[in-house]
């Protein structure tokens, strides 16, 4: 069923997701972490109730995983809560002091809030530990055989004609009204517009 929360989560149903959390404890199954970082995922992405999920993590029967803090951050970026975003991050850094994506996270949250010395000291920070975000990699299994994409790799057999569905896909989204949001993104501490 933690699954089914997380699945919940990411495609932004936040109502069935704590639906199916309150039928667990109906049903007497104990949660784990899994179970926890859905239902924050759906919580924070769905309603924005950002206050509520941190109260919610301080109410946990078990110390909150580096993964519940981290869907937890991802919220606060969701939703540019700067003041629950360092919190978070705070925690966060204390169980994972080597996770450049906290960093990052919270280089875009106060860049995207206007705190710009900020999101730069942290860049700085990330710099000076050594620490660099690992490249996005999806994956899909097709025909019985997966297939690895990583982002700027080109490596792929059918590369070229990936590329150009892509761009095409992009080009009829844009036609439709589609704006990615994306305002501010931190990569390699160079802010990109």
């Amino acid at each position: 069923m933690e699954w089914k929360i997380a699945a919940y989560a990411h495609h932004g149903c936040g109502g069935e997701a704590i639906n199916l959390f309150k039928e667990m404890q109906n049903l007497g199954i104990k949660p784990n972490d899994v179970t926890y970082v859905g239902l924050l995922a759906a919580c924070s992405h769905a309603a924005g109730r950002v206050k509520e999920a941190f109260d919610f993590i301080q109410r946990l029967p078990i110390e909150p995983s580096g993964s519940v803090w981290g869907a937890f951050l991802a919220g606060c970026n969701v939703h540019r809560n700067t003041n629950m975003g360092k919190l978070a991050a705070k925690r966060l850094l204390e169980l994972e002091p080597e996770n450049a994506g906290t960093y990052m996270l919270l280089s875009n949250i106060c860049a995207s809030s206007g705190k710009w010395r900020e999101a730069a000291k942290l860049s700085l920070k990330m710099k000076d530990k050594g620490l660099k975000k690992q490249p996005g990699c999806s994956w899909i299994d097709v025909g019985n055989k997966v297939h690895v994409f990583v982002v700027g790799d080109k490596s792929h057999s059918k590369a070229n004609l990936i590329y150009s569905l892509i761009r095409d896909l992009h080009v009829k989204m844009k036609k439709v009204g589609y704006v990615s949001d994306n305002d501010f993104t931190m990569e390699e501490g160079f802010l990109v517009t």
